[in-house]
């Protein structure tokens, strides 16, 4: 599975997206379709919003990110400076390190070396921007299709469920899934939300360029747990450093960046969440580490969604109770 997950990530990677927030959505199809609304206008609707909110927060930080990205050139001759006054002290160490290499090589002169051509970085990205627009073009198609059809694959798993007791299973797990998931996406969506906006304010009292796009990048990277804060403050220390060439601003930029993602995780979303879908902090470490080792930031991202979402199944399944539990906090 593991093999075929990693090889079929344009295929597979789409399809677990689009399932995921339709199961997020799903409840308001139904609460919409009390009023009779039909689900495919209500599903038209909650894909178009998506769409648009994307959309215009892509082109609300494409001047940010175009601005940073004017800065790189300087940015690195920045870092050089700070790099090679720090590697002073290391200068003999690595002096002597060269000459062994210098003498080993001297001995290898008939060895021939092979370079392996990289691909140009212009074709690169290209691929990379194809592939992440035929993504979301199938997520997007995927999600509308899925909240459009109400509850048809529902009916069709009771028909396919051999027992009653199967049919009442079977239906209550999915729910499960679905309310589990929904309340969890949508509450911490909003905490990221509200923490981006909190770094980002931060930041710009601290004087860091661009904190509108810091702040997003927060809110994004914080639904990756554990390592998301730590990727965010270490970019940020590095985005002070740059900016304002003293260490001092740089350490005192993560650190808020650090502390803030620290009183989130600690106190704000435990109280908001609750303890229902609290996971293992062992599991969660591994599944993050595994699922970004399959399909990358993506992979990182929706690891605790699918975690939570497979401990509601076997939760409720007699023969699977012991794995639930090693999930559970």
């Amino acid at each position: 599975i593991g093999v075929v997950l990693y090889f079929a990530k344009a295929l597979f990677m789409p399809i677990v997206l689009g399932f995921l927030l339709a199961m997020t959505c799903s409840p308001m199809v139904r609460f919409a379709s009390r009023w009779h609304v039909p689900a495919p206008v209500t599903a038209f609707l909650l894909v178009a919003c998506l769409l648009v909110t994307g959309l215009s927060g892509l082109y609300g930080l494409s001047s940010s990110f175009t601005s940073w990205i004017d800065e790189i050139p300087n940015a690195e001759k920045t870092l050089q400076r700070h790099w090679k006054a720090a590697r002073q002290p290391l200068e003999k160490a690595i002096k002597a390190s060269d000459q062994i290499e210098a003498a080993a090589s001297q001995g290898n002169n008939d060895i021939q070396r092979v370079a392996i051509d990289q691909p140009v970085l212009l074709e690169s990205a290209a691929t990379d921007a194809f592939s992440a627009f035929t993504t979301v073009a199938v997520t997007t198609v995927l999600t509308f299709f899925l909240l459009a059809s109400g509850p048809l694959f529902y009916n069709k798993l009771v028909r396919v469920m051999p027992t009653l007791t199967d049919k009442k299973r079977a239906l209550s797990i999915v729910y499960d899934i679905e309310k589990e998931l929904s309340n969890y996406l949508m509450t911490v969506s909003c905490i990221n939300a509200m923490l981006g906006t909190c770094i980002g304010l931060a930041l710009w009292a601290l004087d860091v360029p661009n904190p509108i796009l810091w702040g997003v990048m927060a809110a994004l990277l914080n639904f990756i747990p554990y390592a998301g804060a730590l990727i965010g403050a270490a970019i940020v220390a590095v985005v002070a450093l740059i900016s304002s060439d003293q260490l001092l601003a740089a350490g005192l930029a993560g650190a808020v960046y650090l502390c803030l993602s620290i009183l989130e995780g600690n106190f704000l979303t435990p109280w908001l969440v609750g303890k229902r879908l609290a996971l293992n902090t062992v599991v969660v470490f591994i599944g993050v580490g595994i699922w970004a080792w399959l399909w990358g930031p993506v992979g990182a991202i929706i690891a605790v969604p699918l975690l939570s979402g497979f401990q509601v199944a076997v939760s409720q399944v007699p023969s699977m109770k012991g794995i639930s539990e090693f999930l559970g906090d």
